[in-house]
């Protein structure tokens, strides 16, 4: 069932991420990639190869442990728009596209992802997907005099027995949805107050791990219901309260 969207005028949204993953790919070529990066270079002019180093732990016969650091090697490829505020991370088992920009929209979040996964599907021709999903990670500016998290929100942390009170903490809990099938993850962080007013990061992550063929229309649909829990679950996390603050 399709949920409805609340409208809010000062999005709190900070981090959108959006990400495709699929069995790894034989013959990986960073090249392909970055010819691919050409035809998007007026939005996305800088591309970074991605390097890693892996860390071998090696045991010998006389129990003695030895710990080497092989050469860096290629994990993958960024490209990223000028301020490096929005960029795709692309290896061979993940596609990821992430935006700090201010938050515009769905369709406009989801169709900058969708034109370079199109022209990277094209080039790789990837049959099946081992998962999708969706990351937001919103900070509400709450009032310095600020007393009661459950105010603004209807996951807190409380305690009756003692007379302090609490001034930052990090709860963080997962969870899943067996009608979809889907897992999430949600983060709640109060922060240190600031001069104005008080952090508040509400991160929330819905993935699907269910595998799905490659088709336009299929993974649309998908990304909508993944949507449309990830709305629920914020919908449901905050107060009428807080929904003031951001409208």
């Amino acid at each position: 069932m399709e949920v409805k969207e609340d409208y809010y005028e000062n999005s709190p949204i900070i981090l959108s991420m959006i990400q495709f993953r699929y069995d790894k790919i034989d013959g990986f070529d960073v090249d392909v990639i970055k010819k691919m990066a050409k035809k998007v270079e007026t939005t996305f002019p800088v591309v970074n190869q991605r390097f890693v180093h892996n860390i071998v732990v090696n045991n010998d016969k006389n129990s003695k442990t030895s710990v080497s650091i092989e050469d860096q090697q290629v994990d993958g490829v960024q490209v990223m728009s000028k301020n490096r505020q929005e960029f795709f991370t692309i290896t061979d088992t993940k596609f990821t596209f992430q935006s700090h920009e201010k938050y515009t929209g769905w369709d406009n979040f989801r169709d900058k992802a969708f034109q370079f996964w199109h022209l990277f599907n094209n080039s790789f021709n990837i049959k099946e997907l081992s998962g999708v999903s969706l990351r937001y990670v919103n900070r509400i500016n709450l009032p310095l005099d600020l007393k009661r998290i459950d105010k603004y929100f209807t996951t807190y942390i409380k305690d009756d027995n003692n007379t302090f009170s609490i001034a930052n903490f990090q709860l963080k809990f997962s969870s899943f949805d067996k009608e979809n099938k889907f897992r999430f993850n949600i983060s709640h962080l109060l922060d240190a107050p600031l001069d104005e007013y008080v952090p508040y990061i509400f991160d929330i992550d819905v993935l699907s791990d269910v595998r799905i063929e490659n088709k336009n229309d299929l993974l649309l649909a998908l990304f909508e219901k993944i949507r449309d829990k990830k709305n629920k679950l914020f919908n449901d996390g905050i107060t009428d309260e807080t929904k003031k603050l951001i409208s």
